[in-house]
Protein backbone atom coordinates (compact mmCIF):
# COMPACT_ATOMS: atom_id res chain seq x y z
CA UNK A 1 0.00 0.00 0.00
CA UNK A 2 1.38 3.67 -1.06
CA UNK A 3 0.04 6.80 -0.03
CA UNK A 4 1.08 9.77 -1.68
CA UNK A 5 1.02 13.30 -0.19
CA UNK A 6 2.15 16.49 -2.30
CA UNK A 7 3.25 19.72 -0.17
CA UNK A 8 4.30 22.79 -1.93
CA UNK A 9 5.26 26.25 -0.65
CA UNK A 10 7.92 29.16 -1.25
CA UNK A 11 11.46 29.22 0.40
CA UNK A 12 11.95 33.16 -2.02
CA UNK A 13 9.52 35.05 -3.81
CA UNK A 14 10.46 33.60 -6.86
CA UNK A 15 11.74 29.98 -5.88
CA UNK A 16 8.89 27.19 -5.06
CA UNK A 17 9.55 23.97 -3.37
CA UNK A 18 7.48 20.58 -4.08
CA UNK A 19 7.84 18.21 -1.50
CA UNK A 20 6.58 14.55 -2.55
CA UNK A 21 5.80 12.31 0.54
CA UNK A 22 5.96 8.60 0.27
CA UNK A 23 4.21 6.48 2.70
CA UNK A 24 5.06 2.56 2.42
CA UNK A 25 3.62 -0.35 4.27
CA UNK A 26 5.88 -2.83 2.77
CA UNK A 27 5.55 -7.22 2.82
CA UNK A 28 6.98 -7.40 6.24
CA UNK A 29 4.75 -4.98 7.88
CA UNK A 30 6.90 -2.12 8.49
CA UNK A 31 6.39 0.97 7.31
CA UNK A 32 8.91 3.29 5.49
CA UNK A 33 9.16 6.79 4.45
CA UNK A 34 10.40 7.96 1.48
CA UNK A 35 10.35 12.15 1.11
CA UNK A 36 11.30 13.78 -2.42
CA UNK A 37 12.04 17.45 -2.89
CA UNK A 38 12.29 19.40 -6.12
CA UNK A 39 12.98 23.53 -6.21
CA UNK A 40 12.12 25.52 -9.35
CA UNK A 41 12.25 29.15 -10.35
CA UNK A 42 8.85 30.64 -10.59
CA UNK A 43 8.29 32.57 -13.38
CA UNK A 44 9.70 36.51 -12.95
CA UNK A 45 7.40 39.29 -13.85
CA UNK A 46 8.09 40.51 -17.27
CA UNK A 47 6.77 44.34 -17.18
CA UNK A 48 6.80 45.97 -21.35
CA UNK A 49 6.28 49.49 -22.18
CA UNK A 50 5.67 50.17 -25.52
CA UNK A 51 4.27 53.66 -25.08
CA UNK A 52 6.73 56.30 -25.44
CA UNK A 53 10.11 55.01 -25.07
CA UNK A 54 10.68 51.24 -25.28
CA UNK A 55 10.99 49.68 -21.66
CA UNK A 56 11.40 46.57 -20.54
CA UNK A 57 11.62 45.34 -16.84
CA UNK A 58 12.23 41.90 -15.33
CA UNK A 59 11.18 41.61 -11.52
CA UNK A 60 11.36 45.18 -11.33
CA UNK A 61 15.02 45.90 -12.60
CA UNK A 62 15.58 47.15 -16.21
CA UNK A 63 16.60 45.44 -19.04
CA UNK A 64 18.85 46.98 -20.63
CA UNK A 65 21.46 44.74 -21.61
CA UNK A 66 19.97 43.64 -25.27
CA UNK A 67 23.02 43.00 -27.76
CA UNK A 68 20.86 45.07 -30.45
CA UNK A 69 18.17 46.73 -31.26
CA UNK A 70 16.94 43.54 -33.35
CA UNK A 71 16.81 41.31 -30.09
CA UNK A 72 14.72 43.91 -28.78
CA UNK A 73 12.49 44.34 -31.96
CA UNK A 74 12.13 40.44 -31.77
CA UNK A 75 10.87 41.00 -28.19
CA UNK A 76 8.79 43.96 -28.84
CA UNK A 77 7.02 41.85 -32.52
CA UNK A 78 6.85 38.17 -30.40
CA UNK A 79 4.83 40.40 -27.42
CA UNK A 80 2.46 42.05 -30.24
CA UNK A 81 1.71 39.05 -31.53
CA UNK A 82 1.53 36.95 -28.69
CA UNK A 83 -1.86 35.22 -29.65
CA UNK A 84 -0.39 32.88 -32.09
CA UNK A 85 3.03 31.44 -32.86
CA UNK A 86 5.54 32.84 -35.68
CA UNK A 87 7.03 30.54 -38.03
CA UNK A 88 10.77 31.13 -37.66
CA UNK A 89 11.44 31.23 -41.74
CA UNK A 90 8.79 34.76 -41.25
CA UNK A 91 10.82 35.64 -38.14
CA UNK A 92 14.10 35.65 -40.30
CA UNK A 93 12.65 37.20 -43.43
CA UNK A 94 11.09 39.74 -41.43
CA UNK A 95 14.49 40.80 -39.42
CA UNK A 96 16.66 39.92 -42.35
CA UNK A 97 15.31 40.79 -45.34
CA UNK A 98 18.39 40.92 -47.54
CA UNK A 99 20.16 38.16 -46.25
CA UNK A 100 20.45 34.44 -47.28
CA UNK A 101 17.86 32.52 -46.06
CA UNK A 102 20.30 30.34 -44.06
CA UNK A 103 22.23 33.25 -42.74
CA UNK A 104 18.67 34.74 -41.73
CA UNK A 105 17.81 31.47 -40.00
CA UNK A 106 21.23 31.68 -38.35
CA UNK A 107 20.93 35.32 -37.00
CA UNK A 108 17.32 34.32 -35.94
CA UNK A 109 18.77 31.69 -33.80
CA UNK A 110 21.20 33.59 -32.12
CA UNK A 111 19.00 36.66 -31.16
CA UNK A 112 16.76 34.00 -29.83
CA UNK A 113 19.28 32.57 -27.12
CA UNK A 114 21.04 36.68 -26.83
CA UNK A 115 17.24 37.34 -25.95
CA UNK A 116 16.40 33.93 -23.51
CA UNK A 117 19.81 35.06 -21.80
CA UNK A 118 18.12 38.80 -21.53
CA UNK A 119 15.20 36.74 -19.59
CA UNK A 120 17.16 34.95 -17.55
CA UNK A 121 15.63 31.46 -19.82
CA UNK A 122 18.86 30.45 -21.57
CA UNK A 123 19.62 27.78 -19.22
CA UNK A 124 16.04 27.77 -17.74
CA UNK A 125 13.88 24.55 -18.47
CA UNK A 126 11.09 26.37 -16.16
CA UNK A 127 8.32 28.34 -16.95
CA UNK A 128 9.41 30.73 -19.84
CA UNK A 129 8.22 33.63 -22.00
CA UNK A 130 8.77 32.32 -25.00
CA UNK A 131 7.72 28.77 -26.29
CA UNK A 132 10.19 27.90 -29.26
CA UNK A 133 10.09 25.15 -30.75
CA UNK A 134 11.93 24.20 -34.41
CA UNK A 135 9.77 25.46 -36.13
CA UNK A 136 8.03 28.16 -34.70
CA UNK A 137 8.28 31.11 -31.91
CA UNK A 138 5.72 32.67 -29.63
CA UNK A 139 5.84 34.83 -26.42
CA UNK A 140 3.99 33.27 -23.85
CA UNK A 141 0.85 34.35 -23.23
CA UNK A 142 0.23 33.04 -19.66
CA UNK A 143 3.43 34.47 -18.53
CA UNK A 144 3.99 36.86 -15.95
CA UNK A 145 4.27 39.86 -17.85
CA UNK A 146 2.51 42.83 -18.44
CA UNK A 147 2.25 45.01 -21.87
CA UNK A 148 0.89 48.41 -21.99
CA UNK A 149 -0.76 48.09 -25.30
CA UNK A 150 -3.61 45.86 -24.95
CA UNK A 151 -4.50 47.78 -21.12
CA UNK A 152 -5.08 50.83 -23.81
CA UNK A 153 -6.87 48.97 -26.46
CA UNK A 154 -9.12 47.81 -23.64
CA UNK A 155 -9.69 51.12 -22.25
CA UNK A 156 -10.37 52.17 -25.86
CA UNK A 157 -12.86 49.17 -26.82
CA UNK A 158 -14.83 50.59 -23.35
CA UNK A 159 -15.13 54.11 -24.51
CA UNK A 160 -12.94 55.01 -21.35
CA UNK A 161 -10.26 57.66 -23.24
CA UNK A 162 -9.19 59.32 -20.29
CA UNK A 163 -7.97 56.07 -18.91
CA UNK A 164 -6.37 55.11 -22.21
CA UNK A 165 -4.54 58.22 -22.17
CA UNK A 166 -3.15 58.28 -18.98
CA UNK A 167 -2.01 54.77 -19.82
CA UNK A 168 -0.34 56.08 -22.92
CA UNK A 169 3.03 57.88 -22.08
CA UNK A 170 3.79 59.09 -26.00
CA UNK A 171 3.44 57.70 -29.67
CA UNK A 172 4.20 53.87 -29.67
CA UNK A 173 7.56 52.80 -29.63
CA UNK A 174 8.83 56.40 -29.98
CA UNK A 175 11.96 56.76 -31.85
CA UNK A 176 12.66 52.85 -32.06
CA UNK A 177 14.31 51.89 -34.83
CA UNK A 178 14.89 47.98 -35.54
CA UNK A 179 16.78 48.75 -38.93
CA UNK A 180 20.60 47.68 -39.76
CA UNK A 181 22.92 49.95 -37.60
CA UNK A 182 26.72 49.42 -38.19
CA UNK A 183 28.50 47.07 -36.87
CA UNK A 184 25.46 44.50 -36.14
CA UNK A 185 24.72 41.53 -37.36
Amino acid sequence: RLNVSNFQGRIQPNLIFTFRCYWHYNYWGTDSLFLKAKVHRSMAHLTLTFFGAFQATLAGKPLTNFRSVKVQGLLIYLALMHHQPQPRDVLAALFWPDEPEAIARKNLRQSLYQLRQVLGEADSQDESHLLVTRSTVQFNPASAHSLDVPTVLAYLDNDQLEQAVSVCQGALLRGFSCARLPGEE
